[in-house]
């Protein structure tokens, strides 16, 4: 492999033109990519069904077309949800009566930091202080 691909910073620019299949392949082709290919699936989300379908399957369903979870996280899961929503830079969100226990479910982390450390604010998206304050 060529020396310039150890350099992150030329991975991300590689990375950030990609579409969502091709980065799903560099993250499973070799160790060096996996971490600046999912960098890059989670940079920017529609929401928190990326986040939470990457929880056991035990602990959360779709019905209807709505996610739903099934009971509060527990200590592992919560280790699984930081180790992605670390990545999350933009998150847009919608607000539907519906998703109010999704979001409640979220409230209580071990540690703040697993909420979202890394977002970010801009147009249309909230960030993780402000994401606290309107689900209580």
């Amino acid at each position: 492999m060529h020396r310039c691909l150890h350099l992150e910073e030329i991975l991300q620019e590689i990375f950030k033109n990609a579409d969502y299949l091709s980065l799903t392949v560099l993250a499973r082709t070799c160790r060096l990519f996996y971490e600046p290919a999912l960098n890059a699936i989670y940079w920017d989300l529609p929401g928190l069904q990326p986040l939470i379908e990457r929880l056991p399957h035990d602990l959360w369903s779709t019905r209807s077309g709505e996610l739903v979870i099934r009971g509060p996280l527990r200590p592992n899961d919560w280790e699984v949800f930081a180790s992605y929503s670390r990545r999350v830079r933009s998150l847009r969100l919608r607000w539907f009566a519906s998703d109010a226990k999704l979001y409640r479910a979220l409230l209580s982390p071990p540690d703040p930091s697993f909420l979202l450390p890394n977002l970010r604010t801009s147009p249309g998206t909230v960030s993780a202080p402000a994401l606290l304050d309107l689900m209580t």
